[in-house]
Formats: structure tokens, C-alpha cells, sequence
């Protein structure tokens, strides 16, 4: 099934930004069992910017007393995400600073070829990029000094994409 997600608008006046209270409604479409196309998820990719910066640590003993973005148990301990004025705030050492970025794309588990896509166009302008996949969305961490780079040649793929499929038919 596709997740369509709205927002309220009068809540959000930067179309480009997103906020964990902003959706407002989710409408479920089936999709038939079917993975959408390549080309229809990229062309449908709709990046939102987070207002926070986020840093990548490693949890201590106990886990800090903040929200967690995403964690991965890695063999050196469990890796977080947290935003960067919570590690600043309680103590907590980091040496990469990232924007988040959500592609609002229901894309699926079982797709072939997004992260590779979106990787290998930002690697064209050298712009390191960290993917957690969720359940439901991508997101994208890369170099808070970037941000606005990549949601250009984000939007730039959508509409590359969009010709092809136009281009296609």
C-alpha cells in the first residue's frame, strides 16, 4: 500500500521544511501488491528539510535522556542520531554535523535502485550522504552546509524522472 501524507499548511510556511507534528492526515492506497517503477518513485520524491541539525554517536552505558532519530546495534556499541543541540546540551562528543532530509516518497522495502540513484547523484557533486531507510520513508542525512544544495538536485532527479516517464509513454 502507498501512504499519502498531508500537512496543514498554516502550520508550515516553508514548503521545504518538516516537523514530526506537521502531518496531519494519512490516507492508506492500496497498491495492488505492486513496487511502484524507479522512475515513479523518483519523479514523486518530495525532499522536506528538518529544522534541526543531527549528529551521528555512539550511546553510552545508558542512553541519553533525548529523542533517538535512529539507532543500529553495530559491534562497538549502539550507534545514535540525536539533534546536534541535544549532544551540545548534554555533553556528548560528534565530528559529523548533518541536515536531515525526508523523502515524503512512500517508497517500499522491496525497491531497487533509490539509494543507489540518489547516492550516485550527490556523489556527482561530491556530497556525502547517510540513508535510514524507515518503514514508510528515506531519510537522508548529509552535510548541514549542503542542505540546500541537495534538495536542489533532489528536486532536479524528480524532474529528470518526470520527463522519462512523460518521454516513455
Amino acid at each position: 500500500m502507498f501512504i499519502i501524507a498531508t500537512r496543514d499548511i498554516n502550520e508550515q510556511r516553508d514548503s521545504n521544511a518538516i516537523g514530526p507534528n506537521l502531518l496531519d492526515r494519512v490516507f492508506v492506497q492500496p497498491n495492488n501488491g505492486c513496487v511502484p517503477s524507479l522512475d515513479a518513485i523518483l519523479s514523486n520524491l518530495d525532499p522536506r528539510l528538518w529544522p534541526d541539525e543531527y549528529v551521528f554517536t555512539l550511546a553510552g552505558p545508558a542512553l541519553p535522556d533525548c529523542e533517538i532519530a535512529a539507532s543500529i546495534q553495530e559491534y562497538e556499541g549502539l550507534s545514535i542520531i540525536i539533534r546536534r543541540q541535544d549532544a551540545d546540551s548534554l555533553g556528548i562528543e560528534y565530528d559529523y554535523v548533518a541536515a536531515r532530509i525526508t523523502l515524503m516518497v512512500n517508497s517500499s522495502l522491496h525497491t531497487v535502485g533509490l539509494t543507489a540513484a540518489i547516492s550516485a547523484r550527490l556523489a556527482e557533486s561530491r556530497i556525502s550522504c547517510n540513508v535510514v531507510s524507515g518503514l514508510h520513508h528515506d531519510h537522508l542525512f548529509v552535510p548541514s552546509s549542503r542542505a540546500a544544495e541537495v534538495l536542489m538536485l533532489l528536486r532536479d532527479t524528480s524532474e529528470t524522472a518526470t520527463r522519462r516517464i512523460i518521454e516513455s509513454k
